[in-house]
């Protein structure tokens, strides 16, 4: 918009009403509606409501894992890379929030030429030796002194703590325990339908009275 010293000032046609002499005239295409693509409408997703009913059966199912042992296999064809998991049940001397935790043991690689192509091996030994590297750079931002100032080597604690923290399994001889954050003794201990499948006294007592009847059989 300019000015003029005669008070004559144009714009353009956006801006001619804020001008007192294009008061009475209508702005161009200040009416018309933006022509814009409806969408189309879409389905609402349907959200499964946690029942009392869905949460026992899902507590039912981690509660009879952890109360038979039950080890179960993965494979990662993605890395090549094999271990077995397991649930424990945290003990009330070490007093933490939640219930359960799960374990991961038993790393190995599966290189079998018979599986895999040599392509794909190839691929999976880049892939194992980049998810390596990430949890050494984690490591060391998180701790600048987890490098051993000797030999400059990663002090080996310090890296299976991050690896921990990361849920990353590399070696054969370590084992990782993560707990299970969607049971906490706050949210759950005092709801009377899920008591029954909860670690307590009662169940690492009737666990204890099983095992040793077994054993008896077994004799």
């Amino acid at each position: 918009m300019s000015s003029h010293p005669s008070g004559a000032r144009t714009g353009c046609c956006q801006h001619q009403k804020s001008i007192p002499k294009f008061h009475n005239h209508p702005v161009p295409g200040a009416n018309k509606k933006s022509k814009k693509q409806k969408k189309p409408l879409r389905r609402p997703k349907k959200v499964k409501e946690k029942t009392p009913s869905l949460q026992r059966k899902t507590l039912y199912q981690l509660h009879n894992a952890w109360f038979h042992h039950t080890i179960k296999h993965h494979f990662l064809p993605w890395t090549g890379c094999s271990f077995d998991s397991q649930y424990e049940r945290y003990t009330l001397k070490e007093n933490s929030p939640y219930y359960y935790k799960k374990v991961r043991f038993n790393y190995h690689i599966v290189d079998d030429s018979s599986k895999f192509s040599k392509k794909m091996l190839e691929k999976q030994v880049k892939r194992r030796e980049r998810t390596y590297r990430r949890c050494v750079s984690t490591c060391i931002k998180q701790n600048p002194t987890a490098i051993n100032p000797t030999d400059g080597n990663i002090i080996p604690e310090c890296l299976h703590q991050t690896m921990t923290q990361l849920k990353h399994l590399c070696l054969p001889n370590r084992s990782i325990r993560s707990p299970i954050k969607h049971l906490t003794r706050k949210k759950h201990g005092n709801n009377s339908a899920l008591l029954e499948f909860l670690s307590t006294y009662k169940s690492i007592r009737r666990r204890t009275l099983t095992t040793i009847k077994n054993s008896t059989n077994i004799q």
